[in-house]
């Protein structure tokens, strides 16, 4: 087996339950910065493999 420490699906989704809040609280306390008011949208294109609906309009 190549990750002997791997935790089932089930107790994942219970960690996950009990790690959310902490980590919510350390995101807004440690790494987010002050807001400047000014914000960054990135609009570069995604490369795809299969465009399933290439020929169909895209909404702007």
């Amino acid at each position: 087996m190549e990750f002997p420490t791997l935790v089932s699906y089930n107790h994942f989704v219970e960690l996950q339950q009990r790690v959310t809040l902490p980590l919510v609280l350390f995101l807004k306390t440690c790494r987010m910065g002050s807001c400047t008011g000014i914000s960054f949208i990135d609009s570069t294109a995604l490369k795809v493999c299969h465009i399933k609906r290439g020929a169909s309009k895209q909404s702007v």
